[in-house]
This record gives C-alpha cells, sequence and structure tokens, in this order.
C-alpha cells in the first residue's frame, strides 16, 4: 500500500464529517453525531475542524498531478523516439 493509499485509508476510516468546533474552555471537535477531540487554542481548533476537508482536497490535487506526471511520461517517450527517427535519417 503506498503512502497515498494509506493516507486515504486513514481518511475514510475516520469520524465522518463535517467536522465543526463547539466553543468552551476546551473547543470540542465534533461531527454530527460524535465528539472527535477536545483542543486547545483557535488555531489548532480551526486547522481540526478542516482537515477531513482539506485532506480530501490535497489527495484529488496528488491525483491530477499523478495522471499529468504519467501523461507527461508518455509524451516524454514519444517526443525521444520522434527525435531517434530524426537522428536515423
Amino acid at each position: 500500500m503506498t503512502k497515498l493509499q494509506q493516507i486515504r485509508a486513514r481518511l475514510e476510516a475516520a469520524t465522518p464529517g463535517p467536522w465543526e468546533i463547539k466553543r468552551g474552555y476546551y473547543n470540542r471537535i465534533v461531527s454530527k453525531d460524535y465528539w472527535v477531540a477536545d483542543v486547545d487554542g483557535e488555531d489548532d481548533s480551526t486547522f481540526f475542524s478542516h482537515a477531513p476537508e482539506d485532506i480530501k482536497l490535497l489527495l484529488e490535487v496528488v491525483e491530477v498531478l499523478e495522471a499529468w506526471r504519467k501523461r507527461s511520461d508518455k509524451l516524454g517517450a514519444l517526443a525521444a523516439l520522434a527525435l531517434a527517427k530524426l537522428e536515423e535519417e
């Protein structure tokens, strides 16, 4: 299993979102039906509450970039073949 597959598996296994902040002495991160974590500090609370959707977005971007890299590799190989043909003549 690749690192990206491991990250996706952890994301899919996590408590379903969206997550939100319930402010109090400690900020509580909750989903619709579940308590997720108690977090100290506004910045950390915001980070935690947005983590699932942020990670999902980043994984989607990586998948697009990976598809472009694979396509680029194929185009690069075709360009090399074309150049080799020119050198043969």
